[in-house]
């Protein structure tokens, strides 16, 4: 009997797989299906550990990242991120990225606090 009701929900399936693959409409709406891809890569993201999300606002690429890796040049908005300063500061080398930091950090808080978070991380 268990068998009969394997083999029953086995050809179910094997037959909506079949159904879906030849279906004229798809199974999920453009919409839907970028939705999820969005969710799947965002949680792949968060849990890796080892990833760079691109430093400009409302951009939504990132990348894995190893030793050596110094720069990542989106492939979303083409902006090159500078992973050791995590920011984007092209054409400014980081040393030179550093400087306007300090000379801008006593004029501006926000740049104040981003210098702190620079020390703090090397």
């Amino acid at each position: 009997m268990r068998a009969t009701a394997a083999t029953a929900v086995a050809a179910a399936v094997a037959a909506a797989v079949a159904a879906a693959a030849t279906a004229k409409t798809p199974l999920l709406s453009k919409e839907e299906y970028e939705r999820r891809l969005e969710r799947s890569l965002q949680y792949i993201e968060g849990a890796a550990g080892n990833t760079f999300h691109c430093c400009k606002e409302d951009c939504h690429g990132w990348c894995f990242y190893g030793p050596g890796l110094n720069r990542f040049p989106c492939p979303c908005c083409n902006s090159v991120n500078c992973v050791n300063c995590r920011a984007i500061h092209d054409p400014m080398n980081c040393k030179e990225y550093q400087a306007y930091l300090v000379r801008e950090a006593e004029k501006n808080e926000e740049l104040k606090q981003s210098l702190n978070q620079l020390q703090v991380s090397s």
